[in-house]
C-alpha cells in the first residue's frame, strides 16, 4: 500500500505542476456534488411531510425553489467545468506526461528495443502516457467526493438509526475484499493481452499504412496476417477462458452478498422501525433514498483502492521506463567536439553481437579512418556492414575493443555532441507527414526559414525544379496520409530529399547506407555524381552492393563474416583478384548482358 501512495502521489504532483486550475475545480465540483446530493435526499421528506401537514403553497414553492436552484447551480458547473475547462486543463497534463516520455526516448540505448520484455514496457508505458494521469486524477476526485457523501449520508442516516451505517459498512468491506482479490488478476490479465493487441495493431498497421499498400496488392500477404491475426486471437481466447472466469466469479459472489447485507437486511430493518410507527412517511423516504445512495457510493468507493493500485502499477512501469539510465558509458568530463571540423576515426580490436544472439556480428576488427577520407564498405547480405555503421555512429556499444574519434574514447565524448557530427542516410531513411522544409531541417528545425540556404541544398541534389510543381511549394505536406492535399514523391525525389536532409546537418562526415538501393541506372548515377559533389572536403563512409559507384573511393573494405577480408583502392582490390574482384567482375557483366 505504501508503494500505491507514494506512486499516486508521483503522479499527482507532477499533474499539481501542470495544472494547478484542474484540482483545484475538481475539488469544488465534490463540494457542489454533494451539497446536491444533500437536497436531493431531503427534498422528498420535505415535501411529503409538507402535504401531509396541510404547510402553505407558500412553503412548498420554497422547497421546490431550493431544490431546483440547486440543481442549476450542479449542472452549470458540471457541464461547464467538464465540457470546457476540464478538457483545455487536460490537454495541458497529457502534454506534460507525453512530452516527458518523448523526451526520454532519445536517451534509451537501440539494444533495449531488440529486448521483448522491455519493449513491451515502453510500449505500455507509451500507450498509457496520455490517458493515465487523467484517470488516475478522476479516481482521486472521485475518492474526495465519496469521502465528503459518505460523510453527509452517515450523519443523515445516523439522525434516524446508526445501525443502518453499519450495515452500509459490512456492505462496503464485502466489496472492497472482492475488488482488492479482483484488482491483481486485471493487471496480471492486462499483461498477458500486451504482446498479442501489439501484435494486432502491427497487423492493422500494415493494413492502413501506404509503405505495404502495394504488398497487399500483388502478394498474398493478407492470408499471411489473418492467419497471424488468427493464432492470436486463439491466444487471447486462451487466455479468457484461463483467467477471466475466476474474476467472473468473485465479481457475482461480492455482488449478491453486498445486496444481501444493504438491501435485504437494512429492508427488513426500515420495515421494522414503520410498523413500530418509529418513522413517518417523510422519514421513510429520506432514509431509503439515503441508503440507496449509500449503497451506491460504498459500492463505488470499493473500487477506489483496486482503482488506486491498477494506477500504480501502471505508473510503476512508467517510472520505470521515465527513470532508465543509458548503459552507454559517458565520463564525468566528456566534452563536445565540432561537427564541422575534420576528424580521424580509430576502430580497435571491437567485437559486436546483438542481444540474445549466439554468433558475433563483427569480429576482432580494426580499422582507421583519415580525415577527409571516402571509405567504401562492400560485401555480401549479412556481412555484418550497417552493423559496423551503428557501431561508428554509437547507436550501440561493441561489446569489446573501442573506438575513438581524434583519440577521444567515445566514452569521453557527449552523446548528442557525437550524434550531431554524423550525417546520416540509412538504406531505410524515413520520410514524414511534414512539409518538404520540415523534412529537410529535420536535425535543426530554428534554422527552418533559411530558404536561401534550402534552395542551395535542392539545387545540389537537383530537385530545385520540384519546388514549382508543388501546390505550396516549400510548405507542401509530403504524402497524404494526413493531408488529402499531401505529395507522393518518387523514388529517386525521396533518395535526393534524404540526401538534402545530410548536407543540411553539415557535417564533416557523411556516412551513406546503400543510398542507390532502390534505384535504376540512371538515377543511381546522378546521386552518386551528387555525393561527389558535397563530398569533396568531408569524410564520406559508403555502404553499397553496386560497386560501379566505389571505384573512385580513396579506399574500399571488403567484409565477409564480421572481419574486412580485403582493403585497398578499387585498382589494388582489382588485382588481388579476390572475392572483391569476382563481385565486381559479375556485377559487370550483368551490366554487359543488360
Amino acid at each position: 500500500m505504501k508503494k500505491v501512495i507514494s506512486n499516486c502521489m508521483y503522479m499527482y504532483k507532477k499533474i499539481w505542476g501542470y495544472s494547478k486550475l484542474r484540482i483545484i475545480l475538481g475539488f469544488v465540483l465534490s463540494i457542489i456534488s454533494t451539497a446536491n446530493l444533500l437536497v436531493i435526499i431531503f427534498f422528498d421528506k420535505f415535501i411529503i411531510d409538507a402535504v401531509i401537514a396541510q404547510k402553505s403553497i407558500q412553503y412548498i414553492f420554497i422547497i421546490i425553489g431550493i431544490r431546483l436552484g440547486m440543481l442549476l447551480i450542479s449542472q452549470c458547473a458540471e457541464n461547464f467545468f467538464i465540457l470546457v475547462i476540464y478538457k483545455k486543463c487536460d490537454l495541458k497534463i497529457k502534454r506534460g506526461f507525453v512530452k516527458e516520455l518523448y523526451d526520454k526516448v532519445k536517451t534509451i540505448d537501440l539494444n533495449e528495443f531488440d529486448d521483448p520484455a522491455f519493449y513491451d514496457k515502453f510500449y505500455r508505458a507509451l500507450n498509457e502516457a496520455d490517458s493515465r494521469s487523467i484517470n488516475m486524477l478522476e479516481t482521486i476526485e472521485y475518492f474526495f467526493r465519496s469521502i465528503l457523501q459518505v460523510i453527509v449520508l452517515c450523519f443523515t442516516l445516523a439522525y434516524f438509526s446508526p445501525f443502518i451505517i453499519l450495515i452500509a459498512f459490512i456492505g462496503m468491506i464485502v466489496t472492497v475484499w472482492g475488488n482488492l482479490v479482483n484488482a491483481k488478476k486485471w493487471f496480471k490479465v492486462d499483461m498477458l493481452q500486451t504482446r498479442p493487441n501489439r501484435f494486432f495493431d502491427y497487423i492493422k498497421r500494415i493494413f492502413y499504412m501506404t509503405l505495404y499498400s502495394k504488398d497487399i496488392k500483388i502478394t498474398n500477404i493478407k492470408d499471411i496476417l489473418f492467419k497471424k491475426y488468427d493464432e492470436q486471437v486463439i491466444l487471447m481466447k486462451k487466455i479468457i477462458s484461463k483467467e477471466w472466469p475466476p474474476i467472473a466469479a468473485v465479481a457475482i459472489i461480492v455482488s449478491w452478498l453486498f445486496n444481501f447485507v444493504v438491501i435485504g437486511v437494512s429492508g427488513i430493518f426500515v420495515i421494522f422501525r414503520i410498523s413500530k410507527n418509529l418513522m413517518t412517511i417523510g422519514d421513510f423516504v429520506s432514509v431509503n433514498s439515503a441508503v440507496r445512495h449509500l449503497s451506491a457510493i460504498m459500492c463505488e468507493f470499493s473500487n477506489i483502492i483496486p482503482e488506486l493500485t491498477k494506477h500504480s502499477l501502471y505508473i510503476d512501469n512508467y517510472l520505470k521506463v521515465l527513470n532508465y539510465e543509458s548503459k552507454m558509458l559517458v565520463s564525468h568530463c566528456a566534452v563536445s567536439i565540432s561537427p564541422a571540423a575534420q576528424h580521424t576515426i580509430k576502430i580497435d580490436n571491437i567485437s559486436f553481437s546483438y542481444k540474445n544472439s549466439v554468433n558475433p556480428v563483427i569480429k576482432d576488427l580494426t580499422l582507421s579512418i583519415k580525415a577527409g577520407e571516402h571509405i567504401a564498405i562492400v560485401g555480401e547480405n549479412g556481412a555484418g556492414k550497417s552493423t559496423l555503421i551503428k557501431l561508428i555512429t554509437r547507436l550501440y556499444d561493441p561489446s569489446s575493443g573501442n573506438i575513438s574519434i581524434d583519440d577521444k574514447q567515445y566514452s569521453d565524448i557527449i552523446k548528442e555532441s557525437l550524434y550531431g557530427s554524423f550525417a546520416i542516410v540509412l538504406q531505410d531513411f524515413q520520410t514524414y507527414a511534414f512539409s518538404l522544409r520540415e523534412n529537410i531541417t529535420l536535425s535543426d528545425n530554428s534554422t527552418a526559414a533559411d530558404i536561401e540556404n534550402i534552395n542551395k541544398i535542392l539545387d545540389i541534389v537537383d530537385l530545385k525544379n520540384l519546388i514549382n510543381e508543388l501546390p505550396n511549394g516549400y510548405d507542401t505536406i509530403l504524402t497524404n496520409e494526413l493531408d488529402d492535399n499531401g505529395t507522393n514523391l518518387s523514388g529517386g525525389q525521396l533518395q535526393r530529399l534524404a540526401i538534402a536532409r545530410a548536407i543540411f546537418q553539415n557535417t564533416s562526415i557523411i556516412i551513406m547506407d546503400e543510398p542507390t538501393s532502390a534505384l535504376d541506372p540512371i538515377n543511381e548515377a546522378r546521386i552518386f555524381n551528387i555525393i561527389d559533389e558535397i563530398c569533396k572536403d568531408k569524410t564520406l563512409i559508403l555502404i553499397s552492393h553496386r560497386l560501379s559507384g566505389v571505384k573512385n573511393m580513396d579506399k574500399i573494405l571488403y567484409m565477409e563474416n564480421g572481419q574486412i577480408m580485403e582493403s585497398g583502392s578499387h585498382k589494388e582490390l582489382m588485382d588481388m583478384n579476390q572475392k572483391y574482384s569476382i563481385m565486381f567482375r559479375t556485377q559487370a557483366e550483368r551490366y554487359k548482358e543488360d
